[in-house]
């Protein structure tokens, strides 16, 4: 009796925890890509995650929720402004510490794509976004027992 009743209540969270929430965009006539169609040629490895999105992109080319084409020119624009950085004068060498140039490089791409703020965080060494950016990422004194504590005792903060 005990094992039904257990049986009953994880088909019943399965069901409201993934399948009607499926179903949810469905019933309001929200766009959306039949999921296990798409999840199988992936899941069973008969086409790669790469290959099954590029596949509905072509299917779909319509959408207004495929970003593609504006984003693809936004991180072809920010990449050829990496590239022209680097190239303006070309008869002195540049000594760089790597991760510092692409952590500013990502920065600029986030801050283009994800929120629409034309920075160069190459040229502008004290970047108002790229230094608010690293004092949240980077771990620095007070922050880093706070974040430490804060993951070993989450009701300390709340």
């Amino acid at each position: 009796m005990f094992l039904l009743i257990v049986s009953v209540l994880i088909v019943s969270l399965i069901y409201l925890n993934v399948i009607k929430p499926i179903f949810y965009w469905r019933k309001s006539g929200i766009f959306h890509v039949p999921l296990w169609k798409e999840v199988s040629q992936t899941l069973f490895s008969n086409k790669s995650f790469f290959e099954t999105t590029t596949d509905e992109y072509k299917q779909f080319p319509d959408r207004r929720l495929l970003l593609r084409i504006k984003l693809e020119n936004l991180v072809i624009k920010s990449a050829a402004h990496f590239v022209d950085f680097f190239f303006v004068n070309d008869d002195e060498v540049i000594e760089l510490e790597m991760k510092n140039v692409f952590s500013r490089y990502t920065n600029d791409v986030i801050a283009n794509c994800a929120f629409g703020i034309k920075c160069d965080s190459l040229k502008e060494k004290t970047n108002q976004f790229y230094t608010m950016g690293e004092a949240l990422t980077v771990p620095k004194g007070t922050n880093a027992l706070r974040g430490l504590v804060a993951a070993f005792f989450p009701s300390l903060f709340e």
